[in-house]
């Protein structure tokens, strides 16, 4: 599964829990976000750099 199906399940699993009235707690799911904008920021600096060269 790729990170976009990945991270498209876990919103739709996300609004379902919150339909049903239960409240979650985000901070999982924004460190996660976090990480992977940082492996995508690493590896357009590395491409960047490939450039350059």
């Amino acid at each position: 599964m790729s990170r976009l199906e990945e991270t498209n399940a876990l919103i739709n699993a996300c609004a379902k829990i919150e339909e049903a009235g239960i409240r979650i707690d985000y901070n999982g799911v924004l460190l996660d976000i976090a990480k992977s904008l940082a492996m995508i920021a690493d590896k357009l600096c590395g491409a960047e750099s490939e450039d350059k060269e």
